[in-house]
């Protein structure tokens, strides 16, 4: 092994500014070890910064999981019984675990959902939706509100503070053939099919399929490109105002079809010949007049921050689910519930732990780090003063 000090040594640095050939010495070298120790007590209080980071946002998942599951404890209950929708069900007994993927967000990070050990991809009919978040419907959030996406599709955010198709705040082409859940909420569902658009990777939205759901049937809208829509399997006629399953309306131009549901939102589509331009406005109650956040790619957008974000639109790849027992009511025993309850609990306590070691090494690091600076401080004050004293009596 050599013993040569590296060039970037104090010494040699003194030295090259001087022009003044120094020895090494053992001030020197302590010097040089202590700048080492900086820097690795750096690397490590990143490391630790990065685990609270991590720690935090899993919380904040849990946290939501045990919200909602909390709501189930609210309602009446008889017999020791709650009753819950089979959507509900679902969402109490899957084995849900999250986990954080560096991946996410352009290299950002966030956090994924596993789902009985399988990564949650599912999106979605709002009826077999595991992932309903029911909330206090006296908020109102997101109320008048506009997404929209344009071309091989580039998404116009709802937090945006830009609005109208020329403008674009991020971009998502999926794969070709494959359907999106594009905005679910408690009694709609708008699913988008992605097609190849020329020669190069890009996808356009080629159809759009809108299910709205009443108490006792529910309506079906279809529009492809280049093509007239219909509902329930009849070609709309312009001028005509068709009335909804939710007690909304359709209506079709020629050109373009819009949407209004009960509970607010307007969609409007525009076929530009080839693919179809989308908007969605949400109404003056917001989103959650019903009780149900709206999911997907557009229907994500509308939450309760102003914050415009990608969204991960693999995501939101539509997987048809069986909803002939949606509606059908189950009870469960509310200790039952508690039981998943403390489950959930138990995740976040284990994550509570974590961050309280991490955040307990980061400050052990901290301190540690700081002595080693103000060492590091004197050896180089004692340097300088060396090489300065060497300077004077070269005078």
């Amino acid at each position: 092994m050599s013993n040569q000090i590296p060039s970037n040594s104090t010494a040699n640095v003194i030295s090259n500014i001087t022009n003044i050939p120094l020895g090494t010495s053992s001030v020197d070298l302590m010097a040089y070890a202590e700048s080492l120790l900086v820097r690795e007590y750096d690397e490590q209080m990143k490391d630790m910064a990065f685990k609270i980071k991590t720690s935090s946002a899993l919380k904040k998942a849990y946290r939501e999981r045990k919200k909602n599951i909390n709501e189930f404890l609210t309602r009446d209950s008889k017999d020791g019984k709650v009753k819950l929708l089979q959507a509900e069900y679902d969402f109490l007994l899957n084995r849900v675990e999250y986990q954080w993927d560096p991946s996410m967000y352009d290299g950002m990070g966030g956090v994924k959902e596993y789902i009985n050990g399988k990564e949650n991809l599912s999106a979605i009919s709002n009826k077999g939706y595991t992932e309903v978040t029911t909330t206090n419907t006296s908020n109102i959030i997101a109320a008048n509100e506009s997404a929209e996406w344009h071309g091989d599709p580039h998404f116009n955010d709802a937090d945006s503070k830009n609005t109208g198709f020329n403008h674009t705040d991020w971009d998502f082409q999926g794969v070709p053939g494959q359907t999106y859940n594009y905005l679910t909420d408690a009694n709609l569902e708008m699913l988008a099919t992605h097609e190849k658009w020329g020669n190069g990777p890009a996808t356009v939205v080629d159809a759009v399929q809108i299910t709205l759901h009443g108490p006792n049937e529910s309506s079906l809208i279809k529009f492809d490109a280049d093509d007239t829509p219909t509902i329930n399997g009849e070609k709309m006629k312009t001028g005509i105002t068709y009335p909804t399953a939710d007690s909304g309306q359709a209506l079709w131009s020629g050109k373009e079809l819009t949407v209004y549901t009960e509970e607010g939102y307007a969609l409007k589509l525009l076929d530009l010949g080839g693919y179809l331009n989308g908007q969605v406005k949400t109404g003056a109650r917001g989103v959650v007049s019903d009780g149900i956040m709206p999911t997907g790619i557009i229907g994500a957008q509308f939450d309760a921050d102003s914050i415009a974000e990608k969204m991960d639109g693999e995501r939101f790849i539509y997987n048809a689910l069986d909803t002939k027992n949606a509606k059908k009511e189950i009870k469960v025993e509310v200790d039952r519930i508690k039981s998943i309850l403390e489950n959930v609990q138990t995740q976040i306590d284990n994550l509570n732990s974590d961050t309280e070691l991490a955040q307990t090494d980061l400050s052990t690091l901290s301190s540690q780090r700081k002595l080693a600076f103000e060492t590091l401080s004197t050896m180089l004050s004692k340097v300088y003063e060396a090489a300065s004293s060497v300077v004077r009596n070269l005078k």
